[in-house]
């Protein structure tokens, strides 16, 4: 069942009018979530710069003071969260026509921004010339970030410092933690089209922890490759996108011998749309190691899978504006364009790729409410939200698993 979270602003009483928006990003660290950019807030709306965090554990929002220059206010942008508490915010748009290029990272821990000038390299991932001398603007794409195998398999990506190390050490570690970290970026759209174009953003091994920063970033293109037989997404924007770890199962008996060795994972696209009145049912996955794209057959759950043998097998929705969570194997689909399929949760499981409907009702008493007083609130005034709409059409959202629940916002 759904049901409205009630948080608590503690001190900040313009916080809660900001919350209100759509063609924003998010990013998860920790038990928070963080919620960057968008259209909306309190008064007039408009575009917005903003970083506001909500607290899992203690149900409530604040707005994260970042210090020095912040990217410009944007919507359809993306964000990432990579290493040890670091998030990339990438693209996005200011008006229809312009589509924005920048890329920018914030670390959680310092509350800084930090502006990013990658390189391009010259070559795509098959080693062909790249077409491309810089990474175009985008706005409603996808991105996800790609963990190296030894942070999906629990290994620690640096040694962690002891107390006495101090700060500048902690600091290195937390940098050299970027190691191996991949986002992956698909279409989107800018002024002039829709496209249909990958690019994977990455850090530079050799730099060292000690390097600002800002240093050794680099983009490449990713050339297009189809399994045998097998087409890849047509361009589109708009659509849904989430990564999923190798540890699942390969998704058929076609593709297992491509999946075997894989490390990488593999990231999932459902959806989106090319323009007004066309808009996808198909999904397609991407081996993340060999960046070979497969298209998932639709095998209806016929009631031996998800939920129990419970649901009723489904075709996915045409829809777009929508988001694609994990939780475990499974991807959870919220929302979108058309609003047909709102009051039931789409559900894909990535080890047969069947889909499964899953119908839903909503609790319409708020009863979830502040947990706890949060620390160093100096014992400021809770403000409460406004009463939770009972009609809930989530279009142009986020969505964040953590644990068991999954958040919309």
């Amino acid at each position: 069942h759904w049901q409205p979270v009630m948080p608590l602003c503690l001190g900040q009483s313009d916080v809660i009018e900001a919350v209100p928006r759509w063609g924003h990003a998010s990013a998860v660290h920790g038990h928070c979530i963080y919620l960057l950019g968008g259209y909306g807030g309190g008064g007039a709306h408009a575009r917005r710069g903003d970083v506001l965090v909500y607290d899992t554990h203690r149900r409530t929002w604040e707005a994260l003071d970042v210090e020095g220059v912040a990217p410009s206010p944007r919507m359809g942008h993306t964000a990432a969260c990579i290493g040890d508490g670091y998030v990339v915010l990438i693209g996005g748009r200011t008006s229809p026509v312009d589509a924005l290029e920048d890329v920018w990272i914030l670390d959680i821990e310092a509350r800084s921004w930090t502006q990013l000038h990658p390189s391009v390299d010259s070559n795509t991932t098959s080693g062909a010339p790249g077409s491309h001398s810089s990474f175009p603007g985008r706005y409603r794409h996808s991105a996800v970030s790609v963990p190296p195998p030894q942070a999906v398999s629990g290994t620690a990506t640096g040694a962690a410092p002891t107390a006495a190390a101090g700060a500048a050490t902690t600091t290195c570690s937390r940098r050299h933690s970027l190691n191996g970290w991949r986002v992956v970026v698909f279409g989107g759209r800018n002024g002039d089209a829709v496209l249909g174009d990958m690019w994977v953003l990455s850090r530079d091994p050799w730099v060292s922890g000690s390097a600002s920063l800002a240093s050794g970033w680099r983009w490449q293109q990713v050339a297009r490759a189809a399994g045998p037989g097998i087409d890849m997404p047509s361009p589109r924007k708009s659509h849904a996108a989430c990564w999923v770890p190798a540890s699942t199962d390969p998704p058929s008996a076609a593709a297992a011998a491509a999946t075997t060795a894989a490390t990488a994972g593999r990231m999932y696209v459902h959806g989106g749309t090319c323009g007004y009145g066309l808009h996808f049912d198909d999904t397609f996955y991407l081996d993340l190691d060999s960046y070979t794209w497969y298209r998932c057959e639709p095998r209806h759950d016929s009631g031996g899978g998800i939920n129990g043998g419970t649901a009723a097998a489904v075709h996915p929705p045409a829809c777009f504006s929508h988001t694609l969570s994990r939780w475990g194997p499974l991807l959870l689909l919220v929302g979108g364009y058309p609003t047909d399929h709102h009051r039931q949760l789409c559900v894909l499981d990535t080890r047969s790729h069947s889909w499964a409907n899953l119908d839903t009702v909503m609790q319409t008493e708020p009863a979830v409410t502040a947990a706890v007083t949060p620390a160093g609130s100096g014992g400021a005034t809770a403000t409460s939200p406004p009463p939770f709409p009972v009609d809930f059409v989530p279009i142009r959202h986020c969505a964040e698993v953590l644990g068991d629940t999954l958040y919309v916002m």
